[in-house]
C-alpha cells in the first residue's frame, strides 16, 4: 500500500471513530438512552416443546424492569405468562398457564446517536406450567409443573425519544420440569423430559431517568 492510500485510510477510520462525538459535539440531541432505570410492558407470544412432541403456543403479557449500570450493561428482571392451548387442532383440549422468571443481563450496542439500539440477553430462569383439572362434578385441583431453565435471546429498541422505545425481543429458554404439584401434594421427578419455550415480546420500555 502506497504511502498516500495509507494515509487517506487512517483518516477515514478515523473519521468513522469521531463521527458520534461530533454528533454530540455540534449540538444534535441524543437519540437514546439505555442507562439508569428502565420499567416496560409487553404483549408475549410462548410455546413450548418437549423433545420429540409438536409446540404449544398462546398469547400473554409479560413486565420487565431493569437498571443500566452503563450504556451497555443492564440488569434486568422479568416476568411473562401465557395461556396456552394444550392442542391447537383441537378447540376443546383446554389449556394451561405458562409462566416464565428471568433474572439476567443484557448487553446493549449503545450509540446516543442512534435510535435504533440492538441488544443481546442471558438470564436464569424458572418456568411453571399450572392447570386445574376438574377430577368431580364439584371439585377439582391445582396441577403445577415448576424447573429452572436458562433462557437466551436479543432483540431491538427503537427510542422515539430519551425515554420511550419501542422494544422487540425474542428469547429461547431450555431446562426441564423438575417438580410436579397436585393440589398440596408435591413430587420431585428424577426422569423429567427436556423441555425448550420460545418467547416472542413486543412492547414499550420507559426510562425515567436520562443521563445528563
Amino acid at each position: 500500500m502506497s504511502i498516500t492510500r495509507y494515509r487517506a485510510f487512517v483518516a477515514c477510520v478515523a473519521l468513522g471513530a469521531t463521527l458520534p462525538l461530533q454528533a454530540q459535539s455540534d449540538g444534535t440531541k441524543p437519540r437514546s438512552n439505555t442507562k439508569g432505570f428502565m420499567v416496560g410492558a409487553h404483549l408475549n407470544g410462548s410455546s413450548l416443546a418437549y423433545e420429540g412432541d409438536d409446540a404449544e403456543s398462546g398469547g400473554g403479557l409479560g413486565i420487565v424492569l431493569g437498571y443500566g449500570f452503563s450504556p451497555k450493561w443492564q440488569l434486568t428482571f422479568q416476568v411473562d405468562a401465557a395461556n396456552i392451548d394444550l392442542d391447537a387442532r383441537n378447540a376443546g383440549a383446554g389449556s394451561y398457564t405458562l409462566s416464565h422468571g428471568d433474572l439476567g443481563v443484557r448487553y446493549t450496542f449503545a450509540n446516543t446517536a442512534r435510535a435504533w439500539v440492538p441488544y443481546l440477553s442471558a438470564a436464569v430462569s424458572s418456568r411453571i406450567a399450572s392447570a386445574s383439572i376438574d377430577q368431580t362434578l364439584v371439585t377439582s385441583s391445582d396441577v403445577t409443573l415448576s424447573g429452572p431453565a436458562v433462557s437466551l435471546g436479543g432483540g431491538v429498541q427503537y427510542f422515539f425519544s430519551q425515554k420511550v422505545a419501542l422494544d422487540i425481543g425474542l428469547l429461547f429458554s431450555g431446562g426441564k420440569f423438575d417438580n410436579v404439584k397436585v393440589g398440596s401434594l408435591s413430587v420431585d421427578l428424577d426422569n423429567a423430559e427436556n423441555s425448550n419455550s420460545t418467547r416472542f415480546n413486543i412492547g414499550l420500555t420507559f426510562y425515567p431517568q436520562v443521563k445528563r
